[in-house]
């Protein structure tokens, strides 16, 4: 046993150091994740934003499109609910949880995902 010794010592040393480095990744995550958030608009628009900084998605139509989003119809807050894209005749679908659209033509969606705290404000003309 003395004659691994050095070994065992390096490999502790080597476990411990990853252990470590895992554990930094992983806290880093979690904060990251508390600015990350996916904002989906009409007219079609998906921005996968980090904080302040936001890129236009809209070419991953299928990675984002009929997931649960917090929606915002006309600036009041209507929970989370399915929003749906249809490309082929262009509409825009919000499904509550008995599966009927909510969305009129002439509604001003916002819609969001994540941990960020958003709100939309009502603004009367």
């Amino acid at each position: 046993m003395k004659k691994y010794k050095f070994e065992i010592g390096i490999i502790s040393f080597m476990l411990l150091f990853a252990l470590i480095i895992f554990g930094f990744y992983l806290v880093f995550e979690t904060f990251k994740e508390k600015k990350d958030y996916t904002l989906f608009l009409n007219p079609f628009t998906i921005l996968k934003c980090d904080e302040w900084k936001c890129e236009d998605a809209s070419s991953l139509l299928d990675e984002y499109n009929n997931k649960s989003y917090n929606v915002y119809l006309n600036g009041n807050f209507v929970g989370k609910n399915d929003v749906f894209y249809n490309t082929s005749n262009t509409k825009f679908y919000v499904f509550n949880n008995k599966n009927d659209n909510i969305y009129e033509e002439d509604d001003i969606v916002f819609s969001y995902d994540g941990n960020a705290k958003i709100e939309q404000k009502k603004i009367v003309e």
